[in-house]
């Protein structure tokens, strides 16, 4: 929905596109499953619901022996009774309940899938933004070794001083141990990803390509709200009120039942006699009115309360999800300004750098502009995987 936030493969089998990890949470996540289940089992309660209105037909079938010191009888008897309610509004209104009990899951079934979409995409975001800090540090490293080897032949040389030095070399471990720390984390988010689609926890993605939303996105919110899996969920609750309430008013009303049944009956299996009988039941509460009412009133209590509960629901989701737009919109113009700020960077550590070396500048003008550069490829990195988690984050918002 809005802007597709794609993960382009490459020809390998162990990369993953975002359509095909969704694919397989859908399939293979446990909890999705076990709404699925819920939902299976609420459409076969809904069918028993409806199978109380229909008639109910049954075959009867006995046998007796009765007798005396002096002599015995047989009596057989074979029938079939029916009954078949006519105006029963407990079942209209259980018909009614399954119904709307089978969206409400459906609805759950929405928010879970828009929360594990979420980790989903956050998951690969996580994977991406660690394996490009993971190939720069590899450059960093080489980096730091190359000016530490300067530094040690200027030390050496009596041209620079040992903090110069001490500080080259600690520069250096440090970039090593960044490294270390860089590929645990990839370790780490790769096995919450497997854990997330339910595969194999060690499974390897080599490769993971994630194409940035590259505008700003202006939407009608209201609309959007409305669509959300709660706020659906909350007018279904609503929904299932007001046919409980309509329940409560028509139990002042009479029942109608009817009922039949034939029967043939004998001394032998020949089953000589034959009988029926046709009835109608009608049943009017008469002493229960105050009882109905006072439910009835405390059922309109509950469905005012659902009522204020939907209008307080929309206007946080929607402060919500206008929230993160604005920071989904801001993120974008962030990540063009990290853009800019890292090729000043970039040029300005190129000078400082042919000026160091031409002893034209010192030694701590010349670390700080290479470690502006440092910072300034890792921010560029952190602001491009945080455009991706704040779009899943205005996702999530709006229950996609």
């Amino acid at each position: 929905m809005i802007v597709s936030l794609n993960i382009y493969p490459a020809e390998n089998q162990n990369t993953l596109n975002f359509e095909k990890a969704k694919q397989i949470l859908i399939n293979e996540n446990k909890e999705l499953k076990a709404i699925r289940y819920q939902i299976e089992k609420a459409k076969l309660e809904k069918q028993n619901s409806y199978k109380k209105s229909y008639p109910d037909i049954k075959g009867v079938f006995s046998y007796s022996r009765t007798g005396t010191q002096l002599s015995s009888s047989n009596l057989y008897s074979l029938g079939a009774n029916l009954t078949m309610p006519i105006i029963n509004y407990e079942i209209n209104y259980l018909k009614t309940y399954s119904d709307i009990e089978i969206s409400k899951i459906e609805a759950e079934y929405k928010t879970k899938l828009s929360q594990l979409l979420y980790e989903l995409r956050v998951l690969l975001a996580n994977i991406t933004e660690y394996k490009e800090l993971y190939n720069i540090s590899i450059s960093i490293a080489e980096k730091r070794k190359k000016n530490y080897d300067i530094i040690k032949m200027k030390y050496n040389s009596g041209l620079e001083s040992r903090s110069a030095l001490l500080e080259t070399e600690t520069a250096l471990k440090l970039a090593l141990w960044e490294m270390d720390n860089y590929k645990n984390k990839i370790s780490i988010y790769e096995k919450k990803l497997n854990l997330l689609l339910n595969r194999p926890i060690d499974n390897k993605i080599e490769e993971i390509e994630i194409a940035l939303p590259d505008s700003e996105l202006n939407l009608n919110l209201n609309e959007i709200v409305n669509l959300h899996p709660e706020v659906l969920k909350t007018r279904l609750w609503i929904s299932q009120q007001k046919a409980l309430i309509k329940l409560k008013t028509n139990e002042r009303l009479p029942q109608l039942n009817f009922s039949s049944s034939i029967s043939k009956s004998g001394a032998d299996i020949k089953l000589q006699n034959k009988s029926w009988d046709i009835s109608a039941s009608l049943s009017v509460p008469i002493f229960s009115s105050g009882k109905i009412s006072l439910e009835e009133t405390i059922e309109k209590k509950n469905l005012s309360k659902l009522e204020e509960d939907l209008n307080t629901l929309i206007e946080t989701i929607y402060v919500n999800s206008y929230e993160k737009l604005i920071d989904f919109n801001q993120s974008l113009s962030y990540y063009e300004i990290a853009k800019s700020s890292l090729e000043s960077a970039k040029t300005r550590a190129w000078l400082v750098e042919t000026q160091y070396l031409n002893g034209q500048s010192s030694y701590f003008e010349w670390k700080t502009e290479q470690d502006r550069v440092i910072n300034e490829e890792k921010n560029l990195i952190i602001s491009k995987s945080g455009i991706i988690i704040k779009y899943a984050d205005f996702l999530r918002s709006i229950g996609e």
